[in-house]
């Protein structure tokens, strides 16, 4: 129940990362245009990867002051898994 609080980070993470991967392939259309959904989500994927599991394993602590449990390892990448998930099924809604 404690690691709770680092599953959620890992979902909002990886739904923000990839919603601000999708607009900026959106912008820069002419240069990105051949990137796939699939390819921007596992590049969301492997970005908030980096960030949550480095901030696990104490190498930064933008996100506050960690200790290390691995249980919130564990956590982070059912979380991870779980919003990569959500994405595949449902996706964005683009305009």
């Amino acid at each position: 129940m404690l690691s709770l609080p680092n599953a959620l980070e890992a979902i909002m993470g990886m739904f923000i990362v990839v919603g601000l991967l999708l607009i900026a392939r959106g912008y820069f259309d002419s240069t990105f245009k051949f990137l796939s959904d699939t390819v921007v989500y596992m590049l969301g994927l492997f970005i908030t990867a980096i960030y949550v599991f480095s901030q696990e394993i104490n190498l930064h602590s933008i996100g506050g002051n960690n200790t290390f449990d691995p249980f919130d390892l564990i956590a982070s990448a059912v979380g991870l898994f779980i919003s990569l998930g959500v994405v595949f099924v449902f996706g964005f809604k683009e305009n």
